[in-house]
């Protein structure tokens, strides 16, 4: 069974309590480090940014080492290691006011 992570889970999460003198803190996806997982980002249903099994970009078929930093106004840093068997490439996408994300184990 995929376990999802829901973006907006994490900003309501790392935005309580915060000050705005804060440096912004990354967060580790919780079983990105140890198997392959996916990404799906999407503003109004239309996909903006993804890494999935079935993609045609072989590149963006796998994704280890998510992390995730609040970089205020709703909009998330996401920073990951992609590739095709083996994710060996960095990447860096950031969300845009309103976008939503979620990450699955695949």
């Amino acid at each position: 069974m995929s376990k999802k992570i829901v973006l907006a889970a994490f900003l309501s999460a790392s935005c309580s309590g915060v000050a705005m003198a804060e440096s912004p803190k990354a967060y580790l996806v919780p079983g990105s480090h140890d198997r392959d997982f996916g990404v799906v980002c999407q503003i109004n249903g239309n996909e903006t940014f993804s890494v999935k099994q079935n993609q045609r970009n072989n590149d963006y078929r796998v994704a280890r080492d998510i992390y995730l930093t609040d970089i205020s106004a709703g909009r998330v840093v996401i920073s990951l290691k992609r590739g095709f068997v083996s994710a060996d490439k960095y990447t860096t996408y950031v969300t845009a006011t309103g976008e939503s994300c979620e990450t699955f184990s695949i």
